[in-house]
């Protein structure tokens, strides 16, 4: 038996043992959107349970937007500049705004890979844009624990 698994931006087929019992398991199909970026700006300007963007960020100083690394199938492209010019519109210069890459314990996206991942020059050129590296400790601050009685036990 042959199944195809999506691989990267690819399919990729695999054979099978006739003798395993195989149940492939789809997703629902995802309604297509016909103007996606103005559907962006609405969700920026219109949030469902909570206050528009501009006005959530507006004493703010900086922000941190945080994006899967290139093994996630993430529209950076589509969102990321209406992201930022929000942000920028409330208040916050684009040289105090970082796109973080969360790669976990994935290696970085750099280069033409990391061109791709972000899907617009313009956010290249305009904010900064880092990787997160989970094994350098130097980078991170403890914040302490979580003492919230809804999640449980203190987690550490």
């Amino acid at each position: 038996m042959q199944v195809e698994l999506n691989y990267g931006r690819d399919k990729l087929p695999v054979d099978l043992p006739e003798r395993l019992e195989v149940r492939v398991v789809h997703k629902p199909a995802m309604p297509v959107l016909s103007d996606p970026q103005a559907e962006v700006l609405k969700a920026l300007a219109e949030p469902v349970g909570t206050a528009p963007l501009t006005e959530l960020a507006g004493n703010a100083r900086s922000a941190a937007i945080a994006i899967c690394d290139i093994t996630r199938p993430v529209p950076n492209s589509l969102f990321l500049r209406p992201l930022i010019h929000t942000l920028i519109k409330a208040g916050i210069g684009a040289q105090n705004i970082v796109v973080l890459v969360a790669t976990g314990l994935h290696r970085p996206n750099l280069g033409t890979e990391l061109e791709r991942l972000i899907g617009d020059p313009w956010v290249l050129g305009t904010v900064r844009v880092e990787n997160h590296f989970a094994t350098n400790d130097k980078d991170h601050l403890f914040a302490g624990y979580d003492q919230n009685p809804r999640h449980g036990r203190a987690s550490r």
